[in-house]
C-alpha cells in the first residue's frame, strides 16, 4: 500500500536476552529475543508545513516505537525534534501525509493502526506533544490512506487509497473535527470515475478536486470532482497513459480555473508529465513532459504555485538518477531544473510537495537508501540563487515489522522484518540453534528491493522471498539470498503497478505466489516463477468478481491444485476460497463469504488436512457488534472439498481473540493460530488452540503488550512439538518478539 523503495539486509544487533517465562492456562510462552527500536524518524513522505516560523514534518517510519513520527525542524539552524512518537494499536501508525494546521493543532493521516487497523485520522499539539485519534477508518470507510486533509466548515476532507464500498478502490471522506464522525461522500469504482486516490483532495468553493491513480476509460486514472455536501461526483478526465500521462499520484492544485497536476508516467518520453484541465472550457493540456533526463522521470508529488511558475519534485532521473527539484512556466512551458539531488548526504527520490517561505522552498525526500545513515532529508532551496542546503538528515534504527514468521532449516530458525536495519528497508535475521546469535548484511536498495512480505522459504542452499517495494519497476521483486554468507543469489522484479505478497510455495520445481493487485483487471494475479530460466508468467488474472480479487494470503498445494483465499470479490464482493489448476491456470472459486457467521474478508493463508481446508477470516461471525464497529472478530473455518461443504468452527468474541490473519499450524488433531488483537489484556493479542476431533476452542495466551509482545500475526512453526512464532509490536522497544510456545 505504499510507494516506499526499501531494500532486503540481514539483521543486526539482536540482543539475546534472558528467557522471560509467562505462564497462561496450560501453556508457557517464552520470549526468545526482542528487536531494538528507533530514535529518530525515517522515510519522511509527507512534506512540511510551516507554522510560526517552525516547519512540522511527518515520518512513515522510525520514531522511539519504528512505527513513524512526528517532528519539528527549525528552518534557520536545521535542528530537528521529535514531538511525537506514534506507537501500535490503537494508535495511527506510518503516515504517509504532511500534517494540517488548525488552532493550534496539527491534523494528519496515519495509513495503518487506529482501532481497525486500517488507518486513523489524528491530532498532535505541538507544544506538548499530546496526540489524540479522532477517527479510525473501517473497511467500508476505507483504508491505507496517504491523504493529505484539507478542511473547510468544521470538517476534515481526505481520500483512502483501498477499501470503501466500491469494491475497494478507496473514498473521498469527510470527518467531523469536534465530535469525530465519518462520512463517505464518494466510493469509487475502478471503472469511469477511477480508483485508488493516493493524495487528497483540494476545496475549491466547497468542491473537492482530486486524482486517481487507476479507472478510467484507460486505466490510467482520472481527475474528479466531489461536492463537499452532497458527495456527487463527476470525472472531469480521463488520463489516456499516453499524451497526457497516467496514475496521478500528487492530486491537483487550481490556479484561475485551471487545475495543474502530475502524472508519473506517460507523455512523449515516457517520464511523466505535468497535465492541465481547464474547468470553465472543460479541455485538458499537457504543460510539460518529461524527458526522464536531467530534468527528472516519475512526478509522485503535488504541484505548488509561486509567481508564474509550478513547483515540484521528481522521484528519479536527474543527473544522478535520484530526482530533481524542478520549475515550470504556466504560460509557455519552460522548464528549468533547480537541482539534481546527488544520492549522498543530500538524499534523493522525494515523493513530497513543496512549500514557499519567502522565496525559499521547502520540502523533504525519501533519500536514495543506499547507504546509512541516509534514511531522507529535510532540505531548502533559495529560488533567487538556486543554492540547495540540506537541513537534516534522518537517520532511524532498529527493526520492527517482524510480521513474516519463522523458517527452520536443519535446526536454525530464519527470518524476515518489514521494516528496520541499517536502511530501514527490511531484514533477514537468524538464530542458530534457537539461540540468538544473529549477524547482518545490507545489501542496499532500489533495485535489490525493500519490505519483505510473508516470510522466507529455503531450496538448495537459498532463503527466498518477496520483497514488497523497490526492484527494476518499484514494484517489488522475488529475491534470494545465500543461507550461510547471506550472498544474494537470483531476482527478478514484478510488473509495474503490482503488488505482491508473500509467501512462497515451491510446487514441482516451480514458486507459486499472489499479487494483491495488478493483472489486466488491476484485482491482482496467481504468478509462477520458473527459477532455472529465471521468468516469471502470470498464470490468473483475477476479475474481482465471482473469481475474487486481492489475494493476500498466499498459496497451499493438495492434490495436484493449488488453493488459496482472496480478500475481496466472490459472490458477495466479502472474498471467496479458490483452487488454481498448476498446468493449466483455470482457477474455481468453491466458496464465498457472504460477511455474516461465515465471516468475510479471509486475510490468513489456509492449512489443507486430507480433504478439509482449514482458514480464518479477518472479520465477520456471530459476534458481529463486539469487534470493529459491528465487522466482527473473525471466524475460524473448515471447506470440505468433497462437495464444497463450509462449517463455521468458532466465531472470536474479542475476548478470546479478534482479526485472526496469521494462519494455523497444525500437531496432530489439533489447529494452533493466534489473533491480531483481543484477549483479556491490553488487546494485544492471542494464542489459540482447536480439537478438530472434539471441536472443543481455547485461548492458550494472551500476550500482554509488555516483555512478551503484542499483535502476532504470522503462523508459527512446530519444531518437535514447540511452537516458535513472532509478534510484529510488544517487546521493550515495542517492535515486537520472537517466542516459542509449549502446548
Amino acid at each position: 500500500m505504499c510507494w516506499s523503495s526499501v531494500t532486503l539486509g540481514l539483521l543486526a544487533g539482536l540482543s539475546c536476552l534472558s528467557g522471560l517465562m509467562v505462564r497462561a492456562q496450560a501453556a508457557t510462552v517464552t520470549t526468545l529475543d526482542q528487536f531494538p527500536g528507533g530514535g529518530d524518524g525515517t522515510i519522511p513522505w509527507g512534506g512540511l508545513v510551516n507554522v510560526g516560523g517552525t516547519l512540522y514534518g511527518t515520518t512513515f517510519e522510525g520514531g522511539a516505537y519504528g512505527r513513524g513520527s512526528v517532528y519539528s525542524i527549525n528552518p534557520s539552524t536545521g535542528a530537528e525534534a521529535i514531538i511525537y512518537s506514534f506507537n501500535a494499536f490503537p494508535d495511527a501508525t506510518t503516515p504517509q501525509a504532511g500534517l494540517l494546521a488548525i488552532g493550534g493543532l496539527l491534523y494528519g493521516v496515519g495509513s495503518e493502526g487506529g482501532a481497525n487497523g486500517w488507518g486513523a485520522v489524528y491530532s498532535v499539539n505541538p507544544s506538548t506533544g499530546a496526540e489524540k485519534v479522532i477517527f479510525s477508518f473501517t473497511p467500508a470507510m476505507g483504508g491505507g490512506s496517504g491523504s493529505n486533509l484539507v478542511t473547510a466548515g468544521g470538517y476534515l476532507y481526505g481520500t483512502t487509497y483501498g477499501g470503501g464500498t466500491g469494491a475497494g478502490y478507496g473514498t473521498v471522506f469527510k470527518i467531523n473535527i469536534d465530535t469525530g464522525a465519518g462520512t463517505i461522500l464518494h466510493a469509487f469504482t475502478g471503472a469511469a470515475d477511477g480508483g485508488n486516490p493516493q493524495y487528497g483532495v483540494s476545496n475549491v468553493a466547497g468542491v473537492l478536486y482530486g486524482t486517481t491513480t487507476a479507472g478510467g476509460a484507460s486505466g490510467n486514472g482520472t481527475v474528479f470532482a466531489v461536492n463537499a455536501k452532497t458527495g456527487a461526483e463527476t470525472t472531469l478526465l480521463s488520463l489516456n497513459g499516453g499524451s497526457q500521462g497516467g496514475s496521478a499520484n500528487g492530486g491537483v492544485i487550481d490556479v484561475n480555473g485551471v487545475l495543474y497536476g502530475t502524472a508519473v508516467y506517460g507523455g512523449s518520453h515516457g517520464a511523466g508529465t505535468i497535465f492541465a484541465y481547464d474547468l470553465k472550457a472543460g479541455t485538458a493540456a499537457t504543460v510539460y513532459n518529461f524527458t526522464g533526463g536531467a530534468d527528472g522521470s516519475e512526478p509522485y508529488g503535488a504541484l505548488l504555485f509561486v509567481g508564474g511558475t509550478l513547483y515540484g519534485t521528481t522521484f528519479s532521473g536527474g543527473t544522478a538518477g535520484e530526482g530533481t527539484v524542478f520549475g515550470v512556466q504556466v504560460s509557455n512551458g519552460v522548464e528549468k531544473t533547480l537541482y539534481g539531488f546527488a544520492g549522498g548526504a543530500d538524499g534523493g527520490h522525494s515523493l513530497a510537495p513543496l512549500i514557499d517561505v519567502g522565496g525559499t522552498l521547502y520540502g523533504t525526500d525519501r533519500g536514495p537508501q543506499i547507504a546509512s545513515p541516509n534514511n531522507g532529508t529535510a532540505f531548502k532551496i533559495v529560488l533567487a540563487t538556486g543554492a540547495e542546503t540540506t537541513l537534516h538528515n534522518f537517520v532511524g534504527n532498529g527493526f520492527d515489522e517482524s510480521n513474516s514468521g519463522l523458517l527452520d532449516v536443519s535446526g536454525t530458525l530464519f527470518g524476515s522484518t518489514g521494516g528496520g536495519g541499517t536502511n530501514l528497508c527490511g531484514t533477514i535475521y537468524v538464530l542458530f540453534g534457537i539461540t540468538s546469535q544473529p549477524y547482518f548484511y545490507s545489501a542496499g536498495c532500489g533495485q535489490s528491493g525493500g519490505a519483505p512480505v510473508g516470510g522466507l522459504i529455503s531450496s538448495i542452499g537459498y532463503l527466498y522471498g518477496v520483497a514488497s517495494t523497490g526492484g527494476a519497476n518499484q514494484s517489488g521483486l522475488i529475491f534470494s539470498a545465500n543461507e550461510s554468507n547471506a550472498s544474494p543469489g537470483p531476482s527478478i522484479s514484478f510488473p509495474a503497478n503490482t503488488t505482491p505478497n508473500g509467501p512462497l510455495l515451491l510446487y514441482k520445481g516451480l514458486f507459486y505466489g499472489t499479487t494483491q493487485s495488478g493483472g489486466t483487471n488491476g484485482q491482482g494475479t496467481v504468478f509462477a516463477y520458473d527459477l532455472s530460466a529465471n521468468t516469471l508468467s502470470t498464470l490468473y488474472n483475477f476479475t474481482g468478481g465471482n473469481d475474487g480479487g486481492s489475494p493476500q494470503a498466499g498459496l497451499i498445494a493438495s492434490g495436484g491444485y493449488l488453493y488459496g483465499t482472496t480478500m475481496y470479490g466472490g459472490t458477495n464482493n466479502m472474498g471467496c476460497v479458490f483452487r488454481i489448476n498448476p498446468k493449466t491456470g483455470a482457477e474455481s472459486p468453491l466458496y464465498g463469504f457472504t460477511g455474516g457467521t461465515d465471516g468475510r474478508y479471509p486475510a490468513a493463508p489456509l492449512l489443507a488436512k486430507g480433504a478439509l481446508l482449514y482458514g480464518t477470516t479477518e472479520y465477520g461471525g456471530t459476534n458481529s457488534a463486539a469487534c470493529f464497529g459491528g465487522y466482527g472478530c473473525g471466524v475460524l473455518f473448515s471447506l470440505n472439498l468433497a462437495g464444497n461443504v463450509f462449517t463455521t468452527l468458532h466465531s472470536f468474541t474479542f475476548q478470546d481473540g479478534a482479526a485472526p490473519v496469521a494462519g494455523l499450524t497444525a500437531i496432530g488433531k489439533t489447529l494452533y493460530g493466534s489473533a491480531y488483537v483481543g484477549g483479556t489484556t491490553n488487546d494485544a493479542g492471542t494464542l489459540f488452540a482447536y480439537g478438530t476431533a472434539t471441536g472443543v476452542f481455547s485461548t492458550l495466551y494472551n500476550f500482554t503488550g509488555a516483555a512478551d509482545g503484542a499483535t502476532p500475526s504470522a503462523p508459527m512453526i512446530n519444531i518437535g512439538g514447540t511452537l516458535y512464532g513472532t509478534t510484529d509490536s510488544g517487546g521493550t522497544y515495542n517492535t515486537g518478539t520472537i517466542f516459542s510456545l509449549v502446548p
